[in-house]
C-alpha cells in the first residue's frame, strides 16, 4: 500500500514558485533560510562553534538498541496521524514542518 502511495506522489508534478526542478527548489529553500538565520557577530559564532566541537572531541555516541529501529513506513504512519493547524512545539516546529519535511513523507 505504501509503495502505491509513494508512486502516486512521485507521479505528481511539484511546483514551487513556478519552478519544477527539485535541485533549484532545494537551493532556493537553502538560500532563503541562510538569509533569514544569520548571526549578528561572526567572531562570536565561530567561537561558539569551536567551543561546541571542543566539548564533543572524541565523542562517538552510544549503541542504539535494536528495539528502537524504525523505517520510513513507521515514520509515514506516525506523521499521517499528526493534527494540522495546531500550535508549534517548544522548538517552533509544527505538524506541517514534519509532514512536509521530506518528499517521501508528504501525503
Amino acid at each position: 500500500m505504501l509503495e502505491i502511495e509513494i508512486y502516486h506522489f512521485y507521479s505528481r508534478c511539484i511546483e514551487v514558485d513556478g519552478c519544477t526542478d527539485s535541485t533549484v527548489i532545494a537551493d532556493n529553500f537553502s538560500n532563503y533560510f541562510k538569509k533569514i538565520y544569520t548571526c549578528n557577530d561572526q567572531t562570536r559564532a565561530d567561537k561558539l562553534k569551536a567551543d561546541f566541537y571542543k566539548l564533543r572531541n572524541g565523542y562517538c555516541g552510544l549503541p542504539v538498541p535494536c528495539d528502537l529501529d524504525f523505517d520510513t513506513e513507521l515514520v509515514y504512519k506516525a506523521f499521517t496521524k499528526l493534527k494540522r493547524g495546531k500550535a508549534a512545539d517548544i522548538f517552533g516546529l509544527s505538524a506541517e514542518h514534519q509532514i512536509f519535511s521530506h518528499i517521501l513523507l508528504c501525503q
